[in-house]
């Protein structure tokens, strides 16, 4: 556990830094010390994660296992000039920061502060585990996510099935084109939510979930062992589910009320409001429930540019600094005790390939 705190704070004071950093020298050397240590730490790992003995075996055995047709290109290239397994692990750590990275860069209202969402929220440790996927949503909030903001929905579907090609999940997003697109009233919002303590605590329930698993391919079984947990949440109070997504119900609550002004600094802001929303709609909806909550992560992911939305509504500069630190502060210890304390996705011991097993 030691060794993600140290990364947490060898990746959060380069960034404070860059708060106060012009010089372009300057902050050239500390992003990229940023996005050295995050891909060597991920491409290096040994035995970390879930999912790495499956990835491994797919390289080194050369097993035809259910993986999206990139990844047979990727193998077929790095095996046949000869390079180990770490080679395949550190080209898709590769892709999914240099794409988040980018991303981030070109979205984000504040680019540094996005960046250290991006580990505390888990997203960099998620690469580490569900690899496939995270490229997939890498690309997306790269290029689909560009031409849903554009209007252009030929683009964004032609897009979305090239992604797919590294993870065929992100085909569920074609039809949230449209209803990412519409606008929505802050009735229309509590609406939302109220429906998904609804669908939660009472119309979801296991003959459903058995039905919905008996159409998923059958690698995808497994989840069914996420049961037990989803029963042991199913009869929690209101209360207490409200109170476990307090976060996202205030911050969703703060940026519709103040969705006007977001939309006159820039229009696309009613997109990551929107996005937001359904983040927030849908982690109540499937709380438990892990074979659905990997479809949220499409959502969930573009809190590290609907967050930082937050400092947009002040314009003095202390306050402004002052939300930022806040922020970090919280989701620091939301990264302490959600991700790390319930070592989410086997992350916990790290070993790199230098250490061994």
């Amino acid at each position: 556990m030691e060794v993600y705190i140290i990364l947490a704070i060898l990746l959060i004071l380069p960034c404070i830094l860059l708060f106060f950093v012009e010089g372009i020298v300057l902050r050239l050397i500390l992003l990229s010390s940023i996005f050295i240590s995050l891909w060597l730490f991920a491409g290096l790992r040994h035995f970390v994660g879930t999912d790495y003995p499956t990835y491994l075996d797919f390289y080194e055995k050369s097993m035809d296992l259910p993986f999206e047709p990139a990844y047979y290109f990727i193998r077929l290239f790095l095996k046949s000039i000869g390079l180990p397994a770490a080679s395949f692990f550190l080209f898709c750590s590769f892709i999914t920061i240099f794409f988040f990275f980018k991303a981030i860069y070109k979205y984000s209202v504040e680019f540094e502060l996005s960046l250290i969402l991006f580990l505390l929220l888990g997203f960099f440790t998620n690469s580490m585990n569900i690899m496939r996927q995270m490229i997939a949503i890498g690309l997306y909030i790269m290029y689909g996510y560009k031409y849903l903001v554009a209007g252009n929905f030929k683009k964004y579907f032609i897009t979305v099935l090239l992604i797919s090609l590294f993870h065929f999940s992100v085909l569920f997003l074609i039809p949230f084109y449209f209803i990412i697109r519409r606008s929505y009233s802050f009735i229309a919002m509590i609406l939302f939510i109220c429906f998904a303590v609804i669908f939660n605590m009472g119309l979801l329930n296991v003959h459903f979930v058995e039905y919905f698993m008996g159409f998923l391919p059958t690698n995808y079984a497994g989840y069914l062992r996420f049961l037990d947990h989803y029963l042991s949440q199913f009869n929690e109070s209101l209360g207490y589910k409200l109170l476990s997504n307090i976060d996202k119900l205030t911050i969703l609550f703060i940026l519709f009320l103040n969705k006007e002004k977001l939309k006159k600094i820039d229009s696309s802001n009613v997109y990551l409001i929107n996005l937001y929303l359904f983040y927030t709609t849908f982690s109540i909806a499937t709380r438990g429930l892990e074979e659905l909550q990997r479809f949220v992560f499409y959502f969930s992911v573009f809190s590290i540019f609907s967050i930082p939305l937050l400092v947009q509504l002040v314009d003095n500069k202390y306050i402004k600094l002052l939300i930022k630190l806040t922020l970090i502060f919280f989701y620091f210890g939301w990264f302490y005790t959600f991700i790390l304390q319930k070592n989410f996705g086997d992350i916990i011991p790290y070993h790199s390939v230098f250490s061994g097993n």
